[in-house]
């Protein structure tokens, strides 16, 4: 069986060739290029530490897998997902091998202020599932909000609501412009029912909509 690439409805598929004779043995050649370049716009990934896939869905996040998923994805695309007599693997089962070898991940998950996608950072394998979700800033009235920080900050001997707004202006250009700053930590301290919740969950509204935790790490 010759395996070719053909453009079909704008994207490659891959086709079985069929003899001009049809009493003819067809041979069982794999054609490895064309099942490399079968599914370009396809791109998933082998988790090392669940050993689960991950693929991107519609609209841009990376979501877990199973390894069904993952053949019924490529079969949709057009590789073959039964053996030929003489290969060692189907094309669906040689393109999982290879991915599996030179697509794994030493971590997947949320990465503080990057967009969704692949990247190494300090010698790891990295896919960010998901991004920060920024809220658009518009003119409006805010002194709900503002009259709750001046509350908060400003009751002390020394007004601090100035530092919080520098603070949160150079957080979100960061978060914007992907141009990080060292040295940048706000630390919200008080007694109980001050307020501190209720100001880290606006704070990480503002930044995205992300959030970690800390002692994880320490």
């Amino acid at each position: 069986m010759l395996i070719s690439l053909e453009n079909f409805g704008g994207r490659s598929a891959v086709t079985d060739y069929l003899p001009e004779n049809p009493q003819e043995e067809r041979p069982a050649i794999l054609n490895i290029e064309a099942l490399r370049a079968s599914a370009p716009s396809f791109e998933c990934y082998s988790d090392s530490n669940t050993h689960d896939w991950w693929s991107e869905d519609d609209d841009g996040n990376w979501v877990r897998r199973n390894e069904r998923h993952i053949k019924r994805e490529l079969k949709y695309r057009g590789l073959r997902a039964k053996q030929g007599p003489e290969e060692n693997l189907s094309p669906v089962e040689e393109f999982l091998r290879q991915r599996a070898r030179s697509h794994v991940l030493d971590y997947a998950g949320w990465l503080a202020g990057h967009d969704p996608g692949y990247l190494e950072l300090f010698g790891a394998k990295i896919l960010v599932t998901r991004g920060p979700k920024l809220i658009e800033p518009c003119q409006g009235d805010w002194s709900v909000f503002r009259d709750m920080l001046t509350g908060l900050l400003d009751s002390g001997d020394i007004p601090q609501s100035a530092y919080f707004h520098a603070w949160i202006k150079n957080a979100v250009e960061m978060l914007r412009l992907k141009q990080w700053m060292e040295g940048r930590v706000l630390a919200l301290v008080g007694p109980a029912g001050c307020g501190k919740s209720r100001m880290q969950g606006l704070i990480t509204k503002m930044l995205g909509d992300s959030e970690a935790k800390p002692m994880s790490y320490l």
